[in-house]
C-alpha cells in the first residue's frame, strides 16, 4: 500500500481511538490526562502501527516508543 493511503488509514484509526493528539500538537489531549494514561495511549498507538505494517517496517521501529519518532522512521526511510 502506498504511504499516503496507509497514513490516511492510520489517522482515521487514531481519531477513532482519540489518540491522534500523540502525533498532532494542534489536537489537545483528553482532559485530566495522566502520565499513565499517556503511556497507555502510546502503547495503543504502537499496537495500531504494528498491526498495520509488514515485518520489514516493523524492524525499523523495534524498541521505539515515541509515536512521533515511530512515524519519522517511516518517512525518513521511505
Amino acid at each position: 500500500m502506498r504511504f499516503d493511503r496507509w497514513y490516511d488509514h492510520l489517522i482515521t484509526d487514531l481519531k477513532l481511538k482519540r489518540i491522534n493528539y500523540l502525533i498532532d500538537p494542534t489536537v489537545p489531549g483528553p482532559s485530566g490526562l495522566t502520565s499513565d494514561d499517556r503511556d497507555q495511549d502510546k502503547i495503543l498507538f504502537r499496537k495500531i502501527i504494528i498491526t498495520s505494517i509488514d515485518l520489514g517496517y516493523h524492524h525499523r521501529i523495534i524498541g521505539v516508543e515515541d509515536p512521533v519518532e515511530i512515524l519519522s522512521r517511516f518517512t525518513t526511510h521511505a
